[in-house]
Order: C-alpha cells, then structure tokens, then sequence
C-alpha cells in the first residue's frame, strides 16, 4: 500500500514537471533605442521558450489589418534601419512547440531628428541631466520621486542577473528585475516596478490617461549605478531630492543592491529589503 501511494506521489510530481514543460511561455519584457534611424528592440529571455516572434503596426494605429509580424529565431534582439519620420508600435512574444505567449507590453516610437538639448532642458515628460556628444541622445530624469521609499526586492531575495552598469544599462536592469520578481508575486511593489510602471505626460506632471490626443511617456526604468551617479552629479539643476538614499538597478548580490546617497555622494550596496528612494529615468 506504502510503495503505491508513493508511486501515485511520483507519478503527479512528473505530470506536474510535464505539464509545465508542455505550456506556452510568459510574455517577454520589452525595450527599445533609437540611434539616428535604426531601431533596436530587445527584450528579456523567456524560460522555456525556443522562438520569438515581433509584431509592428503603424502609428497611430488604424486596425487590425495593419499589424505584421515576423519571426526572429531565439535571438533576443532585433535592430532596423528605417526612415526620417517612420512611426510604429511594437511589440513581441515568446513561443515554443505549445504556441506564442501574450504579447508582451507594447511600446511605440517616432523616428525625428530633433534639437540638440543640453542639461536642465525641460523635455520628454522630465528633465535632461545628461546628453552625448550630439546633443540629440541622452537621459532624462522624472520631476519628482515615484515615491517615499520602496525595498528593492519584492518580499524575497533572489538573484536576478541584472549586474549591467553604464548609461543605457538601466533599462534592460529594470526589465530583467521586474521579470524575474514578479514570477511568484505578480502584485507585488518594488523600486524597479515603480519605475517600470511609472508614466507621465509631455508636462512632466500630469499622469496619461491613454487617450488617443495625448503624448505619454512610459518608458521609464530605474537608473544603473552609473546614471544614478550621473543623476546625483546634476541634483542641484533639476532639485527636488531627498536628503537620503536613492535605489540603482544594478545588483551586488543575492542580497544586495547599489545604493547612492544623495547628501555625501557615496555608493555603496545595501541590503534588498531595506526602503529607499525612487526616481524614474527615460533615454531619448
């Protein structure tokens, strides 16, 4: 009788195993940059899956019959030279042999060419506290904290890969965080989701409403530790900090994360549970 039930034990933990195995994969975490004309999309790597498919529609969008989509393999990226002016959504999913997942979050871009912006530009739903050479690339800080503070983590301490330093890492950081968090607590809050989540209007103070005559701005992430210290070097030019310290998204360990204060300058990790202060970031 023992050795049955344990057999029967044996028998759903490999069904389990199985039909895990067999279900289509989690939609994908998606990001984008424009350089001059070309675009590149990247997005996080799906567990499970062996194929990825991008979709496009132009925009503003004018219906269903509009949306194409091409197969990339099981690369994670996908770069195109278009043209001055080209305006499309996109927007990929992960397959395998069981079918395509949910498309993951859609994002949407303008190619222009614009004026060469310098710090402490208002523009882009924020504040420019860094640019390039060309002055036509560079970050763009959000008005005001997200919020008071928030843990790094989302209730547990996990590693999540997401160890890239540098200007423009943060947004991939974020996107890998936000993935690899919210697998067992989809609800959960933490700095990089807020980040993640936030969204703003061209004012930089008035939230989107989605409606269809307004620009919003969503593709906000949490700074690396590299643009966090960028961030701090123009504190005084876009003002509004809290005397204390703020999250990057670049992770020390299991159980720690890079933390910048804001009154002495000072990097340093600290642990993933303990509430510090968010402000968003954007690249344009």
């Amino acid at each position: 009788m023992k050795s049955r039930i344990i057999s029967y034990l044996i028998a759903l933990v490999l069904f389990g195993f199985s039909m895990q195995a067999l279900a289509e994969p989690i939609a994908p975490k998606l990001i984008f940059s424009i350089n001059g004309i070309t675009v590149t999309a990247a997005w996080t790597k799906v567990p499970g899956a062996t194929e990825y498919k991008l979709s496009y529609a132009p925009f503003p969008y004018t219906g269903p019959e509009s949306i194409g989509s091409f197969d990339v393999g099981g690369q994670t990226s996908f770069s195109a030279t278009l043209w001055e002016g080209a305006a499309f959504y996109i927007a990929v999913q992960a397959g395998n042999e069981q079918g395509f997942s949910e498309y993951s979050n859609i994002k949407n871009f303008t190619i222009s060419t614009i004026a060469p912006k310098k710090i402490g530009d208002h523009y882009g739903g924020g504040i420019v506290f860094y640019v390039n050479k060309s002055g036509q690339h560079g970050l763009i800080a959000a008005l005001e904290d997200a919020y008071d503070g928030f843990q790094w983590n989302n209730g547990a301490n996990k590693v999540t890969g997401a160890t890239s330093d540098g200007v423009g890492a943060g947004e991939m950081n974020t996107a890998i965080i936000v993935s690899a968090q919210s697998i067992n607590n989809p609800f959960g809050n933490f700095a990089a989701k807020v980040a993640y989540d936030y969204s703003v209007q061209d004012d930089g103070s008035t939230p989107c409403t989605r409606s269809l005559d307004e620009i919003c701005y969503d593709d906000w992430y949490l700074p690396s530790r590299e643009e966090l210290n960028l961030l701090y070097q123009q504190k005084d030019v876009l003002d509004g900090f809290a005397n204390y310290g703020y999250w990057s998204s670049t992770e020390y360990d299991r159980f720690n994360a890079w933390v910048q204060d804001f009154v002495s300058g000072d990097q340093n990790y600290y642990a993933k549970n303990t509430p510090f202060y968010v402000r968003a970031i954007r690249a344009f």
